[in-house]
């Protein structure tokens, strides 16, 4: 009777770990059934401007073209190419970014950039383009130029030759003794002018000194210079005659007016004491 009882619980087991097995089964081809029977594949957009065309554009003064290359799977309309310069022009091509300027007649070099993105993808290539090469001289040379003046009122004239205008001539706050006069054309120059200045009276004992500069607004680093110097004011010792003197009120009795300038120091001279006038005493 035992017997019986422990195989009928052992076939039990055996039918429950079956059923189980089975449920398992059914379970995980059921829901592999309702899976999707497709695959989603996503296309990365990405925009890459090569190394080689990365490289500084740099255009003479005559201007010329340049082009970057574009690597990019992105539709045409929805990448971008643009300057931060008017004077810089791009054209947005396939694959390529044509960049271009024209005449520069400015006497100073240009720069700008162009850059080429989409979305966070963005690229930068430096342009540089030449200017014209300025040019100023004072009397023919560029600095080391010195005038020198006498200390009394006068004026003193230069040339001044450039292919830029001359619009700033700069005298230092500490020697306002020199002033501009005028600046007029040179005769038959279209690059030279005559610059005229007037220079104060110097009444001190020792020179002094004055450094003017000539600027023109289209590039105000190239300057020209030269230096003012000015001598010192010299007294002269003149010696006092009889003829040179003269009194209304002589002491007629002692020390007339010429023992003033006898060279001794034993005599004098005396206002009059002996009499009077109508007028106050003077010498």
């Amino acid at each position: 009777m035992n017997r019986l009882k422990v195989k009928k619980n052992n076939d039990m087991r055996k039918k429950i770990v079956l059923y189980g097995l089975i449920g398992t089964f059914v379970l995980f081809f059921g829901m592999t059934a309702c899976a999707p029977d497709y695959e989603t594949d996503f296309e990365v957009k990405s925009l890459v401007v090569p190394d080689r065309s990365l490289i500084p554009v740099t255009f003479p003064i005559e201007g010329g073209k340049s082009v970057a290359e574009v690597q990019t799977n992105v539709d045409f309309k929805n990448w971008t190419a643009t300057s931060n310069a008017e004077w810089l022009k791009v054209e947005k091509q396939e694959k390529q970014v044509v960049i271009s300027a024209g005449m520069n007649d400015a006497f100073t070099p240009r720069v700008g950039n162009v850059t080429i993105a989409y979305g966070h993808q963005s690229y930068t290539i430096d342009v540089l383009q030449a200017g014209k090469l300025p040019s100023m001289l004072v009397d023919g040379q560029k600095s080391e130029v010195y005038r020198s003046v006498s200390a009394r009122d006068t004026t003193i004239s230069v040339v001044v030759k450039s292919n830029m205008t001359l619009d700033h001539i700069l005298i230092p706050d500490s020697a306002n003794f020199v002033h501009v006069e005028s600046i007029t054309d040179v005769t038959g120059s279209t690059d030279e002018k005559l610059v005229t200045f007037m220079v104060d009276r110097n009444i001190a004992r020792k020179p002094r000194y004055c450094t003017v500069t000539f600027q023109s607004s289209e590039n105000h680093e190239q300057t020209a210079s030269f230096v003012v110097v000015q001598a010192e004011m010299r007294f002269v010792e003149i010696p006092l005659r009889v003829d040179m003197l003269s009194t209304n009120a002589t002491e007629p009795k002692e020390g007339p007016i010429q023992n003033l300038v006898d060279g001794r120091s034993d005599t004098y001279f005396h206002s009059l004491y002996s009499s009077t006038i109508n007028e106050m005493h003077y010498f």
